[in-house]
């Protein structure tokens, strides 16, 4: 397959707005180091170095509390991550299973480490396309190094006041990194249908999400009000039907288009109907 980071880069799938708001928490992560030098002296570092030790005992976990994927270990899911990872142009990570009732996957970046975990209600819920999507997501978290970023300006560290300080900055870029993930997963599905029902699994449950009607979802975004905007300025993933309708923007995108028009794909590794509505 063509190499889809020749093509379409990390850079320009990123959402609007993500990069600069992650240099402007950079910039104020900086600013804050230098107010507390006095009052952590060397905390920084050594958050650093506790993240480091604790992305590293948290793989070892999987490895003994959750099943790892493989050709012949829910090949269907090893199958479906090289499929992402190809179309995004990157490695495939190591994947686990691990159980659990809630609907969720998240993925890991940072120090040399690759990994995505699925939980076990989200495999047993997802379609294939929906899995695909959800993977690509997770891909493009590690592809954009959001791991890497959170952990080196401690935004994902424990550090007292700075910690609760740098998360009031970063909860604007959390929500644009998912935007960009929710793009990374849309190149890697293919099916936008896929993607947004991915979407109405997370805000009306896996048993009725299928009686969702989109339009009608979508135009319940123009009926948000001003409280809502603030209201989502109080949490790190943006609302399911601002996701919807920025997906369905993408789709429409050059952006979109492009990726697609210098890909190659090998039709033997999917199911046409998987790509029916690239």
């Amino acid at each position: 397959m063509t190499n889809l980071s020749r093509h379409v880069s990390i850079a320009t799938l990123r959402a609007p707005g993500e990069k600069l708001r992650l240099w402007l928490g950079v910039a104020i992560t900086l600013m804050l180091l230098l107010v507390f030098a006095d009052s952590y002296p060397g905390i920084f570092v050594a958050g650093l170095v506790a993240a480091f030790l604790m992305v590293r005992v948290s793989v070892a976990k999987f490895f003994g509390d959750s099943v790892k994927v493989s050709e012949t270990q829910f090949s269907e899911i090893h199958r479906l991550t090289h499929i992402a990872a190809s179309r995004l142009g990157m490695e495939a990570p190591e994947v686990f299973i691990s159980y659990a009732p809630v609907l969720n996957a998240f993925s890991i970046g940072f120090a040399g480490v690759r990994a995505v975990v699925l939980h076990s209600a989200l495999v047993e819920a997802f379609s294939q396309e929906q899995l695909l999507f959800v993977i690509g997501h997770e891909l493009g978290h590690i592809k954009a190094r959001h791991s890497f970023w959170s952990i080196l300006t401690g935004h994902s560290l424990e550090i007292p006041v700075l910690s609760r300080i740098l998360s009031v900055f970063f909860l604007s870029w959390d929500r644009k990194k998912e935007y960009t993930a929710d793009r990374a997963g849309l190149i890697a599905c293919h099916d936008l249908e896929a993607a947004c029902r991915s979407m109405t699994k997370f805000t009306a449950g896996p048993l009725l999400a299928d009686r969702v009607n989109l339009g009608e979802l979508l135009r319940q975004k123009s009926r948000n009000s001003f409280f809502s905007y603030m209201a989502e300025l109080l949490v790190d993933h943006p609302f399911p039907v601002n996701r919807i309708q920025a997906l369905v923007e993408f789709h429409a995108s050059d952006t979109y288009r492009t990726a697609l028009m210098f890909e190659n794909l090998d039709s033997s590794q999917i199911r046409p109907s998987m790509v029916a509505a690239g």
